[in-house]
């Protein structure tokens, strides 16, 4: 059983290689110049250019080819695959997926819509990928995953939104209002599968540890969680925040990541997303 996930997951380097997951890329724009996401263009070589570049980078989903390229590859060495995708409410990457497996081998590919992203898609993904190598089959795998699906959680903050002003994810008003009151958005992913504000922080002093409070309080309490938690090019803001969750919440799994362009793109440099899913 093969497990193949996109680069809008965010999952540990160690985690990907250790369970053989693969990973169709995205296409990142920065002008003219095109890049094959975490491929052609590292994550850390991405924000470099997200922080000096004139021009604001665009994320576009791999096409069809790209994915039905992979899916014969893997077919040719597994009997069957799952495809851990994006979630279909805010990009086309699964429905190329779908178009690709119609057109592939649609009994042997099996495509899944994690309803999430970033850590949320790949802590998904790692599971999938964890009970392909315990043996599992694809109805299994799915099962799990359908389980799992609403368990899974994805919170983001961002200290900064001129990136989303300026790529009109959030209205130019918002920003001058946003300053003023020394705000610092929360979204999460809901469950129609999209990302929505959800709250705030005011002030700027020890977010990282206001920002677990905010997630610890409002997940339930009494179970062992496994988390990601991501950066966008703030790695000592990361580690505080996988700190103060290792303090509040039941930590079995935590891990520390560079959140990819898919985030990074709309929330700009500085943003912290987390992600979490019951370990048991």
């Amino acid at each position: 059983m093969a497990v193949i996930t996109d680069s809008a997951a965010d999952l540990p380097d160690e985690e990907l290689r250790r369970l053989n997951i693969h990973m169709v890329p995205a296409r990142v724009n920065f002008g003219d110049q095109d890049y094959l996401d975490k491929v052609g263009l590292s994550t850390a070589e991405f924000y470099r250019k997200l922080r000096t570049e004139l021009v604001l980078p665009r994320t576009s989903q791999p096409p069809p080819g790209d994915f039905r390229r992979q899916f014969e590859f893997l077919l040719s060495h597994h009997r069957e695959l799952v495809y851990v995708g994006l979630s279909r409410a805010v990009s086309g990457t699964l429905q190329s997926a779908e178009t690709a497996a119609q057109r592939c081998s649609p009994g042997r590919t099996h495509v899944f819509d994690t309803g999430n992203a970033s850590g949320g898609e790949g802590l998904l993904a790692m599971r999938a990928a964890e009970m392909a190598v315990a043996g599992a089959t694809s109805a299994q795998i799915l099962e799990e995953l359908a389980r799992l699906k609403p368990l899974t959680q994805t919170w983001a903050m961002a200290r900064n939104i001129s990136h989303a002003v300026r790529g009109g994810r959030i209205p130019a008003w918002a920003k001058p209002l946003v300053e003023w009151l020394g705000l610092t958005p929360l979204a999460k992913v809901k469950d129609s599968g999209k990302l929505g504000v959800v709250g705030g922080l005011f002030g700027q002093s020890r977010l990282p540890e206001r920002y677990a409070d905010y997630v610890a309080n409002r997940v339930a309490k009494g179970r062992r969680y496994r988390l990601v938690v991501g950066h966008c090019d703030a790695p000592e803001d990361g580690e505080r925040l996988l700190a103060a969750l290792r303090t509040r919440l039941d930590v079995a799994q935590g891990w520390l990541v560079e959140t990819g362009s898919a985030v990074g793109a709309h929330a700009g440099p500085g943003a912290l997303v987390v992600s979490l899913q019951p370990a048991d």
